[in-house]
């Protein structure tokens, strides 16, 4: 059994995961989780639900996840026993474009003040538009693109201070 914590916003999860077996925080998870292409974008499968999911990994254990038009970014280390400080949680709030596409809209610009989940940005990607979300609240100080822009997977489109 492999154990990870997850950190979310705010929120941290301990995640054990052996074989096809998956707990949170102790609750066992009946899912299942299928690669769909080598560009990220998997098929959660979970009771009668299935759900397009697109991760990324934006190196030094951070991980960005895009389903149903929610972004969010994620922090995931592997348990190791030891101790971490409470303020080590994901301060990380920009946010990215999950896939290379084009941007349609932005919602926001400089200085507005945003919540958790609130739409920032509307792209275009594989003629699927999505909203892409606030991952935290906080204030905008960067809006790093403009409208009809080609973007690359990766890139900054709007800078979040929590």
């Amino acid at each position: 059994m492999t154990i990870y914590r997850v950190s979310v916003g705010n929120r941290e999860y301990q995640v054990e995961v052996a074989g096809n077996r998956l707990r949170i925080d102790g609750e066992q998870i009946q899912a299942n989780l299928t690669a769909l292409n080598e560009l990220g974008l998997y098929l959660l499968h979970q009771g009668n639900m299935l759900r397009e999911m697109h991760f990324s990994n934006k190196g030094s254990n951070i991980f960005t996840a895009l389903a149903e038009g929610r972004h969010l970014v994620a922090q995931v280390e592997r348990e190791n026993g030891k101790a971490r400080p409470k303020n080590s949680a994901l301060a990380q709030s920009d946010v990215s474009a999950p896939m290379p596409g084009i941007v349609i809209k932005t919602l926001v610009q400089a200085g507005d003040c945003v919540e958790k989940g609130q739409a920032v940005v509307v792209m275009e990607s594989m003629k699927m538009q999505m909203e892409l979300r606030a991952p935290a609240a906080g204030e905008v100080i960067q809006v790093a693109v403009q409208p009809n822009a080609q973007v690359d997977k990766g890139a900054i489109l709007v800078k979040i201070k929590a």
